[in-house]
């Protein structure tokens, strides 16, 4: 008898301790968290249908995303939100932690569909702020809360992972992935320690530079190769190469930034002169120019907005309709001459129309070449 007690209280301890595990969910204000967002009755966000990036995700400064609502009710039916739910009830929008980093947030309507909007504000810093903010359900007569949802997620730019970090003890290399281009502080200590004090190359395959990282602090190398169309558009029959680091980052030594120019060599009858872009203004650079190599090389501690062109350019020209006026003030040129922030890519004008053929340059920000082994760039075939 005492067996048969004991077992029963045992079944009885271990069925209190199952309880389902669901979001505090009630009635009359539903806290729902985006982790549990297909689970409990309330409001929910669907993944942006641009970009995949779902609510809680790292977001990417100066893009607009957009999460698609649906609503789950008390028998646990999902549907997408509609017009009819708005009926007598409205949204609100409170910031509980960084705003600085949105420039808007709020629930709109596209032909019949409410999304929770998330502008974030520009800028290309090497933290990632974290976001919290409260969206509420509610009566309009009463302002009683129906659903109530915490929302919390970074905005920045990912960190570049520490595996990375194994080409520098092969081969002295760092590749820089412009899908992750934060180079933390204890990362660059890392690198320093593996290169023995000396220089370590960053590189994408197309550019690459040479630099001492001795107690260096973060630093975001995000870099394109987007053409600047005011330049293009001023200059049609010139050609230009352009290479960008909109971050403008600022080095502690000044190293040696080597661009690939290999496959213009021929067309542009090695001739090639060096600029650096900024406030709407072309600066020249004292650069040299490596035929065998088929590379320009400059030295700097800070990297931004560099043109390469086969036209030489009175030092100073200033580019109409003041395209960099929206640089980065971090940008600011160094005493070496040299500016911060830009774009890369080889660039013909079009005879037709005098601008540039811009197709693909989303693409080529995360098909930058990565490639190993040493300085010297990869050369394209002609």
């Amino acid at each position: 008898m005492k067996k048969v007690l004991s077992m029963i209280l045992a079944v009885l301890a271990v069925s209190a301790m199952t309880v389902p595990a669901f979001a505090q969910n009630t009635q009359t204000d539903n806290q729902t968290s985006i982790e549990a967002r297909t689970i409990a009755e309330g409001i929910s966000f669907a993944a942006d249908e641009k970009t995949d990036t779902k609510l809680g995700d790292l977001l990417t400064p100066g893009k607009t995303y957009k999460f698609k609502l649906s609503i789950t009710d008390k028998n646990g039916k999902t549907t997408d939100f509609s017009s009819d739910n708005m009926e007598n009830h409205r949204f609100t929008v409170q910031n509980d932690k960084n705003s600085s980093a949105i420039t808007s947030i709020g629930v709109v309507e596209s032909e019949g569909d409410y999304f929770l909007q998330v502008v974030t504000a520009s800028g290309w810093t090497s933290k990632q702020t974290e976001v919290g903010y409260t969206l509420k359900y509610s009566g309009k007569s009463n302002g009683k809360s129906v659903y109530t949802n915490k929302i919390t997620f970074k905005v920045g730019y990912n960190t570049m992972p520490d595996s990375a970090l194994d080409s520098v003890a092969k081969d002295g290399e760092l590749q820089i992935n412009p899908s992750a281009p934060v180079v933390t502080t204890k990362q660059f200590a890392k690198i320093d320690k593996l290169v023995d004090g000396d220089k370590v190359v960053l590189t994408n395959g197309d550019w690459a530079f040479d630099v001492r990282v001795s107690a260096q602090e973060a630093l975001n190398l995000l870099h394109n190769e987007a053409p600047i169309k005011d330049i293009v558009e001023q200059y049609q029959n010139s050609n230009f190469k352009f290479v960008s680091f909109p971050a403008g980052p600022q080095f502690d030594y000044t190293g040696t930034l080597s661009i690939n120019v290999y496959e213009e060599q021929d067309d542009w009858k090695d001739k090639f002169f060096v600029y650096r872009y900024y406030q709407g203004a072309l600066t020249k650079v004292d650069a040299t120019y490596d035929k065998e190599d088929g590379v320009v090389k400059f030295n700097t501690k800070s990297l931004g907005r560099f043109v390469i062109s086969d036209t030489e350019f009175k030092d100073g020209t200033v580019i109409e309709s003041g395209f960099g006026g929206s640089d980065n003030p971090a940008n600011k040129p160094n005493t070496d001459n040299n500016t911060n922030s830009g774009n890369n890519n080889s660039t013909k004008p079009n005879p037709g129309t005098g601008s540039s053929d811009l197709v693909g340059i989303a693409a080529a920000l995360g098909a930058a070449s990565l490639v190993t082994g040493a300085i010297v760039l990869k050369r394209k075939e002609k």
